[in-house]
């Protein structure tokens, strides 16, 4: 074989061997970026322009200078480098091209995996940028939302939170950004005008240089345990209420359970005090009629012994005087009858006082005489102070003579013996106070309060000692409340008592 023929079987056999290399290459080139492409194919256009070379200073050699033997050199090289580069070129390309289909082919898989996992979950996934802009979601969002894909893709997150809900967001969006993750409730609007709770828990994103790049998020529905605080809330409330009202009627319960008590407690109380009234008024019964018996029976007794003496024809002298002890004896006996029939009176309310503008002074005067005798004759002297000025009363003259003859009686009658009786008058505001002091047995506190009940005695002892029915004091009180006065007792400093009787002045009107 010829230098020719050689190097026509060394061209056929490269171009055989590079369109195998080349038709080896183009199916693993499927799915390779043109990038990619360049970068393995440079080495071989190389290798390509360098043999290019060769052939065309072969050709050159052998038209212009007629040199075919040297011509053949380079060409013969040439061929055999191309030959040789492109093998091998093409070999590590066509590795490299495997390599990295079968490295995309596992990415796309992994993708895909990734896709189909995201589009799987029972809650939603949403991916944002670091402006805030939608650049992935899965199909649990569109259903969320009720918005397609394309709708919410490219959009701001902010454009589907409700008004109350932006201000958490933002916050939690700037927690993002400065590298914290965080798990808060937002509410999203819907497409048809709903509200959506929702629980998100979201981690920031970063790029390959560490920058923030974004964010991504889980949202998870929780409307319907929204709805159940909610109604657990209003349950709540409503046992609360119904807890508050029972109580209420429990406290009302007790309250009157407690007044109940209270009230049959009282009702006790009462019913003894009730019993020890009755058990007072039984010996009440008892001593008015004994002591009632005992005051009509000794004037009676008084009179009758009078009128005896004088039918055994005494003197003249003596004559007189059981008369007067007669006379004296009917009185008293007139007195009881008419304190008996006016304390009856009095308290059936048939007694009926006749006010108009009477002189308290003239009324004390007078009811000293009924009792100067009886004070005479036991040594106490009795000192009247009226007052210089306008002394009328607006009252009943016989009931309040009747009162101050009471009040008197009893300052003779339970006086010492040289004792002293002082009554005196004073105008204080629109009333005339009248007080009546002695220098008697006195009064003790606990018994101050009591004595003007009918019938009462501080001490029945002193009742057999100065005679008495025990309703005189009774009788001033009645006397004395029915003309708008008032009546009361003191202690005297040292002894005796002091009675003060508290009448309304008259008006011009009423002289």
């Amino acid at each position: 074989m010829n230098i020719e023929g050689l190097l026509f079987f060394f061209v056929v056999a490269f171009s055989f061997a590079a369109i195998v290399e080349i038709i080896h290459f183009i199916p693993l080139a499927k799915g390779i970026t043109d990038r990619e492409i360049y970068e393995k194919m440079f080495s071989v256009a190389l290798v390509f322009l360098v043999s290019f070379l060769f052939f065309e200073s072969a050709f050159f050699l052998e038209y212009f200078l007629d040199e075919s033997a040297l011509s053949k050199l380079p060409l013969m090289a040439a061929m055999g480098l191309v030959l040789a580069e492109t093998a091998v070129v093409l070999r590590k390309n066509t590795t490299d091209l495997q390599i990295t289909r079968a490295t995309k082919e596992i990415v796309e898989r992994s993708e895909k995996r990734y896709k189909n996992l995201i589009d799987t979950m029972n809650d939603g996934f949403w991916m944002i940028d670091e402006k805030h802009v939608t650049t992935q979601i899965n199909q649990r969002v569109s259903e969320m939302l009720g918005y397609s894909e394309e709708e919410m893709l490219g959009k701001k997150v902010m454009d589907f939170v409700d008004s109350p809900s932006q201000a958490t967001l933002k916050d939690h969006l700037e927690k993002r950004r400065r590298g914290m993750s965080t798990t808060y409730e937002v509410v999203f609007m819907q497409k048809d005008g709903g509200r959506l709770s929702t629980m998100v828990s979201a981690s920031p994103l970063y790029d390959d240089k560490g920058s923030f790049a974004g964010s991504f998020a889980i949202i998870t529905d929780i409307t319907r345990r929204v709805e159940l605080e909610k109604k657990i809330r209003e349950y709540s409330y409503d046992l609360e209420q119904m807890v508050e009202e029972r109580t209420k009627e429990l406290t009302h319960a007790k309250d009157a359970l407690a007044k109940m008590l209270d009230d049959l407690s009282e009702s006790k109380k009462d019913l003894a005090q009730a019993y020890d009234d009755l058990k007072d008024m039984d010996r009440l019964k008892t001593y008015i009629i004994s002591n009632i018996s005992h005051e009509l029976r000794t004037p009676i007794t008084i009179a009758k012994s009078a009128i005896e003496l004088i039918r055994d024809k005494p003197t003249p002298d003596e004559r007189e005087r059981f008369f007067s002890m007669c006379e004296n004896a009917l009185a008293r006996l007139n007195d009881l009858v008419e304190n008996l029939v006016e304390i009856s009176s009095i308290y059936k309310g048939s007694y009926v006082a006749s006010q108009r503008a009477i002189d308290i002074d003239t009324v004390v005067r007078d009811a000293i005489k009924e009792v100067k005798f009886m004070a005479a004759q036991r040594d106490i002297k009795i000192v009247f102070t009226p007052i210089d000025a306008f002394s009328n009363v607006l009252a009943d003259s016989k009931a309040v003579y009747r009162a101050v003859s009471n009040i008197l009686d009893n300052a003779v009658k339970f006086n010492h013996r040289g004792g002293r009786i002082k009554i005196s008058t004073s105008i204080e505001g629109d009333f005339i106070h009248l007080a009546i002091s002695d220098t008697g047995l006195g009064i003790p506190e606990k018994y101050r309060a009591r004595v003007f009940e009918p019938f009462y005695q501080v001490d029945p002892s002193t009742t057999r000692r100065f005679g008495g029915t025990g309703i005189g004091l009774a009788l001033v009180k009645a006397h004395i409340e029915g003309q708008n006065g008032q009546v009361w007792v003191a202690d005297n400093e040292g002894e005796g008592s002091t009675f003060y009787i508290k009448l309304p002045l008259a008006k011009e009107k009423d002289l």
